[in-house]
């Protein structure tokens, strides 16, 4: 495994990379790091170049205090630098949670760069906004947003209090190692770190109004995704509804969809193997 670092727009990013090959870029979620995708990159270094970046405000990444630096079009930014940053003019990309959004417009908005895209319990943005708007499910799901973007939210958000909102019950599970957890206690014990982390709600590219929470508001029009997408879903997700997979293929033309039973939100650390299979099947089947 090999670190470094990437500037983009200002604010230094850490990458983790491993192996060798096609590049394969694997966006975390929140309030997670590069290192989940650990398993990963260790299944798939013999045969790709596998970059596991933190996100701006996460892990040893910047964190800048402007909210406004951490709207989509930075997010997506921030991808194509590490990919420029290793020469990738085409590479496959991974994402999860918050992660998995930003991959869902960097593959829409710069499809002559990805070549694939890989979305793990990660909602497609027009999909999620019009759940929020009009899903008594999802909106209930979403109600904790209220809490995140409110006015202060930061102030008695301890890294403490956050890790066992988060993690508490993957650490009882035995999903999440001790080295783990104190390599992100310790990042979100920076200062302004959690204020950072929880600026992706706030800039984020939804309105959060129906569910009582604030967004930077709606992306101007319907996502089109043309790259060839491979969507990897959980079904005993509690953050995310399975009615968010209704209407995908009508937006996502070459599609490829994986329900797993039995696992929920976080299925990267719950199924690490399973996910790595997919992952690595669909790569090695489907064309650059």
């Amino acid at each position: 495994m090999e670190e470094f670092w990437v500037t983009a727009g200002g604010v230094p990013l850490f990458v983790r990379s491993a192996g060798s090959g096609d590049t394969i870029i694997c966006l975390h979620g929140f309030p997670e790091s590069g290192a989940s995708w650990a398993h990963l990159q260790s299944t798939l270094q013999a045969t790709h170049h596998v970059l596991a970046p933190d996100g701006r405000g996460h892990g040893r990444s910047g964190c800048p205090s402007n909210a406004g630096e951490y709207r989509i079009d930075r997010l997506v930014a921030d991808v194509l630098a590490v990919a420029d940053r290793v020469g990738a003019e085409r590479f496959t990309l991974v994402g999860h949670d918050w992660g998995g959004v930003v991959a869902w417009c960097t593959a829409a908005w710069n499809p002559e760069r990805v070549s694939r895209l890989i979305a793990i319990n990660a909602p497609h943005p027009t999909l999620l906004q019009a759940a929020l708007d009009r899903d008594p499910d999802q909106q209930a799901a979403s109600s904790y947003i209220a809490a995140l973007t409110a006015p202060g939210a930061a102030d008695g958000l301890t890294p403490g209090r956050l890790w066992e909102l988060i993690f508490g019950e993957d650490e009882a599970r035995g999903l999440i190692g001790a080295g783990e957890k104190a390599e992100l206690i310790a990042s979100w014990s920076r200062p302004g770190a959690i204020a950072a982390m929880l600026s992706w709600y706030k800039a984020a590219p939804f309105d959060f109004a129906p569910v009582g929470g604030n967004g930077a508001g709606r992306l101007p029009e319907p996502l089109r995704v043309t790259v060839p997408t491979c969507v990897i879903w959980g079904m005993d997700d509690a953050i995310l509804a399975p009615s968010l997979l209704h209407g995908l293929e009508d937006l996502v033309p070459d599609l490829t969809l994986h329900k797993v039973e039995g696992a929920g939100h976080g299925i990267v650390r719950e199924r690490p193997e399973l996910v790595s299979r997919l992952i690595a099947d669909y790569v090695s089947t489907r064309s650059r």
